[in-house]
């Protein structure tokens, strides 16, 4: 009965994948190990973000802006593995077989993964930016006000929509299968016109510019606070910095084998034939899926990396409850507070007029 209830969730969808370009990338059983480690990788991911966002936003971090700025990216990470889960349960992969419908189309899986994709990479890149924002502002002794925050959550979304959008118009690429051929996201092959400057052009604006935007920005900031900055947070921010550049570092090196994949696979056409790519790649199923695991895993090893690097981070996860329960208590306090001064406030005139 278990293995009945467990199987839907670990095999690959079926589905016709005679016209997938690259079906002789993976043998069956790379396809299924594929997906059973898309599973377990995934629920360590989502175990793992949930424990560092419940810390970030339920103890006393989240009064730190620093750390709030931080659960931006740990928030999109972990709605993205959340909404991947979510839609590769039975339900949807596999209703369409008794209605005869298609539920969920490649396209639409495509365009979902491409979103919160984007969103995710797009969430580490602005906490980046946001280093830098507060170095500079600190360093020019300006005020900074709070609706920074959700500028950069707009901004985030927006290069997801756009980016995602772009080829669900067939302008500028176009979504498929991937080089699994059972699950879709955006199409690797090039066309033949002009268009195909525009996904070169998307895949540097998705992939490559973020990384450049992040390490100068986190360089940038770690300058500012530890040679210009003298405000008496300088020496909390830099330490905050230095910690986030190791968490980026790791973060792109668990990315870093996929893309490289990837990258080749796109710009490789500019210099080969399609077809020479595409024979290339068969029998690199297990590079593939390695380098797969590691990028869906990398969740995992960024908490653990802030648990070792951050002891804010580490004292508030190991004491999740007890942080969490002593913030509530703070929080209560501080209502209890404002409250009885608002009721001062209302008294006084009250008084005065009774006099």
């Amino acid at each position: 009965m278990a293995s009945f209830l467990i199987t839907p969730f670990l095999s690959p969808d079926t589905v016709n994948i005679a016209n997938c370009s690259w079906i002789k990338v993976f043998d069956n059983d790379e396809r299924n190990y594929y997906h059973q480690g898309l599973v377990v990788t995934g629920v360590l991911s989502e175990i793992f973000l949930l424990w560092l966002n419940l810390t970030l936003m339920c103890t006393l971090l989240w009064k730190d802006v620093n750390y709030r700025h931080f659960a931006l990216f740990t928030g999109t990470a972990c709605l993205r593995r959340l909404s991947w889960g979510l839609i590769s349960l039975p339900t949807f992969r596999h209703l369409d077989r008794i209605t005869k419908s298609n539920l969920l189309p490649c396209v639409t899986f495509a365009q979902h993964d491409c979103f919160f994709s984007v969103l995710e990479l797009e969430g580490l890149t602005h906490v980046c930016i946001d280093r830098y924002v507060m170095a500079r502002y600190a360093a020019n002794k300006w005020r900074m006000d709070k609706p920074f925050s959700y500028l950069y959550m707009v901004s985030t979304l927006m290069f997801a929509l756009v980016y995602t959008f772009i080829p669900s118009f067939r302008y500028g690429g176009s979504f498929n299968y991937d080089l699994s051929c059972t699950t879709c996201g955006v199409n690797m092959l090039l066309p033949n016109n002009y268009q195909r400057f525009i996904v070169l052009t998307l895949f540097f604006m998705r992939s490559v510019k973020p990384v450049l935007v992040m390490t100068s920005s986190l360089a940038r900031a770690y300058y500012l606070d530890s040679n210009v900055c003298t405000d008496p947070e300088a020496e909390q921010r830099k330490r905050f910095t230095r910690n986030l550049i190791i968490l980026t570092a790791v973060t792109l090196l668990s990315w870093l084998p996929l893309g490289v994949i990837r990258g080749y696979v796109i710009f490789g056409q500019l210099f080969y034939d399609k077809r020479y790519i595409i024979d290339s790649m068969a029998g690199f199923g297990e590079t593939i899926n390695s380098a797969m695991f590691l990028y869906w895993a990398s969740p995992v090893f960024m908490a653990i990396t802030a648990m070792l690097v951050d002891k804010n981070i580490r004292y508030n996860m190991i004491n999740l409850f007890a942080s969490a329960k002593l913030a509530a208590e703070i929080a209560n306090q501080e209502d209890e507070k404002t409250e009885k001064e608002r009721t001062n406030e209302i008294e006084k005139p009250k008084e005065k007029k009774s006099q």
